[in-house]
């Protein structure tokens, strides 16, 4: 249970680094350090036979951008003012949470099911 559950976290990790990597397109040196930190964390981890238990959590990695656009648009749909300065165009932030709580939902569950195996 314990190993799984670092496969599952390393995994996410992992995910989250290449998300970040992604979002950081334009500002190229925090590119190649997030690209070069999620390869070799996929380099570690791919070596190892036991690691197809820990693939869940790139799918929860995968609601971690969703829950940070519910996060950001929190106030939304529409504008938001606070302290003077206003914020327009927020989307409605209950699409974006809903499909990161299935994302991650998913994940636990599909991680619950390859470990029975």
């Amino acid at each position: 249970m314990k190993r799984d559950l670092l496969l599952f976290t390393g995994w996410m990790l992992t995910g989250a680094l290449a998300m970040g990597a992604l979002g950081a397109v334009f500002a190229l040196p925090v590119f190649l350090l997030l690209g070069a930190l999620a390869g070799g964390m996929l380099a570690l981890m791919a070596g190892r036979r036991d690691t197809r238990r820990g693939l869940p959590g790139l799918l929860a990695a995968a609601a971690l951008p969703l829950a940070l656009l519910t996060w950001g648009n929190r106030h939304g749909p529409g504008e938001y003012c606070a302290h003077g300065a206003c914020q327009d165009g927020l989307a409605n932030p209950w699409p974006f949470g809903i499909a990161a709580a299935v994302l991650l939902a998913l994940a636990v569950a599909l991680l619950l099911r390859l470990r029975r195996r």
